[in-house]
């Protein structure tokens, strides 16, 4: 069984029973890492073995550079945008609602400014060449201590057959490096190993 939602209330809940968690990486890397360290510890104190968690990651690929940066800022952003609107994350209905204040909090800081969760996909997510794609899922994978990715290939306004493009090229030349890796779940009490905590680079 798995639980997606990385609140802390929510991490506090799926620790205590075992349950493993699947996440999204979104607006700040960091605070995404820390609430899955947050977890195995929590998961530690309830008696639990460690876990490995499960990844949900945007993905384009293309062979050349410079058009899957282009392409992924596109769609990536559009379906940022989207995920802003269909869960209203710019209102101010969940201020005060029992068991979503964070998310009430997610609000006030995107009616501020939400170009961080626009941006967040493109600079979090894996995109590129085969090669770019296949190192940047890897870095990830490790750091979150995963061992089952789910790679999206279609959203915003992407045409299906760039999706299906991207999804066969990622088939070919992606998949047989990432059945190679073995990461480690998440470790507690700092055993956990060093994540490349950093953006996507642009091509150049």
């Amino acid at each position: 069984m798995w639980c997606a939602g990385g609140t802390p209330d929510t991490i506090q809940v799926i620790a205590k029973h075992g349950v493993r968690p699947l996440t999204i990486p979104t607006t700040s890397l960091e605070l995404v890492l820390s609430n899955m360290q947050n977890y195995a510890a929590l998961c530690h104190q309830a008696g639990h073995g460690p876990s490995h968690t499960k990844l949900a990651l945007w993905t384009y690929v293309a062979d050349n550079p410079h058009k899957a940066e282009t392409s992924a800022r596109q769609y990536m952003c559009e379906y940022a945008d989207s995920a802003l609107r269909h869960y209203e994350l710019l209102g101010s209905h969940l201020e005060g609602v029992r068991g979503y204040k964070e998310y009430g909090e997610l609000q006030k800081a995107l009616s501020q400014d939400a170009d961080p969760f626009r941006q967040a996909f493109y600079r979090s997510h894996p995109w590129g060449t085969p090669e770019q794609v296949a190192k940047r899922a890897s870095e990830l994978a490790s750091a979150f201590g995963t061992d089952e990715i789910m790679f999206i290939f279609k959203y915003g306004s992407m045409p299906m057959a760039a999706s299906e493009k991207s999804m066969r090229l990622f088939a070919d030349e992606v998949m047989p490096a990432l059945k190679e890796l073995a990461p480690a779940p998440l470790g507690v009490n700092g055993d956990a190993p060093p994540s490349p905590i950093s953006e996507q680079q642009s091509a150049k």
